[in-house]
């Protein structure tokens, strides 16, 4: 293979490759995938979901009726010395109980089954970490690999219909008043004559965001999941084109973002002073918003878009949902609001997804709150969870 680890095909190199270069990359990042996805996914997927390695042969049944099948089978000399406990003495309690008047004669339990189960639980532990990794490594090479000749041309052939989209969203309002009186429902409405777009709201919601969005995730059939707040107001005309288009050659998309993260940020557009005041980042965000309402409102750019990001605003982010169930990028729970975007964006980059700004435009009636005991409590959750 040719040199390409060192190559175009990573953003940190200088040097131009030529078009060979281009397609000895594509299939070079093609035959590694495949590699992993081979010896990888095989076992370790079936683990991860519940299905033990073997689990078809093991026995079934209660203990009793376990060993009644399989203690003809089994050497004496297996029983020859008691089972040792954690600090390497004889664990004298199995022992002496066979031993009762009432369990003398009865089959004795097959102690090789107790070694596979922990075999297999420790299986699973170690395979974990290979999937995160593998997650990792697989989302990694792929978006290098969709930024390349090859990989753009056969992008474009395998999205040529228009993929369907959902708007996942959660509100206090009645079904009534949402579609009647919030700006996203109003909206978002006349988008839905389109029969490949779709909206799941929460109505009267008392659930946080995060559970919410996790049941769209699990029980949505659309190929692209939008999550938003319900005080945005949809201005772009070209939304869903966008929003597709944004999509072949990113993982999740937002409107407004910061292209760094630093050691104890607490907002994606803010830093933490010296003194603890809440500075603005300015240099390093991307993105552009407009808060008020429809007729009456500000435009706050923030920075160049598009742009690759490491924290995204929760406001408004899209992505393709095979690609949040395969990386197992879901929202945390315990965030119900403040922080779950902070929390989510750093579970999608550590699965190896990519996170994008992108120029859409639309309104947000809320310009964010970063303040209050329940914002300071999920930032105490927040590091508690991310170190830093």
């Amino acid at each position: 293979m040719r040199g390409s680890w060192t190559g175009s095909c990573f953003p940190d190199a200088t040097r131009k490759e030529h078009f060979a270069d281009l397609v000895s990359c594509d299939l070079e990042f093609g035959v590694i995938l495949v590699l992993i996805h081979g010896v990888v996914s095989k076992d370790a997927r079936r683990l991860i979901s519940g299905d033990p390695l073997h689990r078809s042969a093991r026995p079934t049944g209660s203990l009793n009726e376990i060993n009644k099948s399989q203690h003809r089978s089994i050497p004496d000399s297996i029983y020859t010395e008691a089972p040792r406990g954690s600090h390497g003495a004889p664990d004298m309690r199995q022992h002496l109980l066979l031993e009762t008047p009432q369990c003398r004669g009865l089959p004795r339990p097959d102690l090789r089954l107790q070694s596979d189960n922990m075999t297999t639980l420790w299986l699973a532990s170690f395979n974990t970490i290979i999937m995160r990794h593998y997650n990792w490594l697989r989302n990694t090479l792929r978006n290098k690999l969709q930024r390349t000749f090859v990989g753009k041309a056969l992008l474009n052939v395998a999205t040529s219909a228009p993929q369907s989209i959902c708007f996942v969203s959660a509100t206090r309002l009645a079904e009534k008043d949402f579609w009647s009186k919030s700006l996203l429902g109003r909206s978002l409405r006349p988008r839905l004559n389109q029969t490949t777009v779709k909206a799941r709201i929460a109505y009267e919601n008392k659930r946080g965001l995060p559970e919410v969005y996790n049941e769209a995730i699990h029980e949505e059939t659309s190929d692209i999941l939008v999550f938003l707040h319900d005080d945005l107001w949809l201005e772009d005309a070209q939304l869903m084109q966008k929003i597709r288009t944004a999509l072949k050659l990113n993982d999740v998309v937002g409107v407004a973002g910061n292209v760094r993260r630093v050691p104890g940020q607490p907002a994606w557009l803010f830093l933490q002073g010296p003194t603890g005041k809440l500075e603005l980042d300015r240099s390093n965000l991307s993105g552009s918003v407009k808060h008020g309402k429809p007729g009456a409102y500000t435009n706050v750019n923030y920075g160049p878009h598009p742009a690759t990001c490491k924290l995204m605003d929760g406001v408004f982010l899209a992505a393709k949902r095979k690609t949040l169930t395969s990386s197992n990028a879901y929202f945390d729970t315990k965030f119900k609001f403040d922080f779950y975007d902070m929390d989510f964006c750093r579970t999608a980059r550590n699965a190896g997804l990519s996170l994008t700004t992108w120029p859409i435009d639309l309104i947000h009636k809320s310009s964010g709150a970063f303040a209050g005991d329940s914002w300071n409590n999920m930032k105490s959750e927040y590091f508690k969870k991310w170190k830093t």
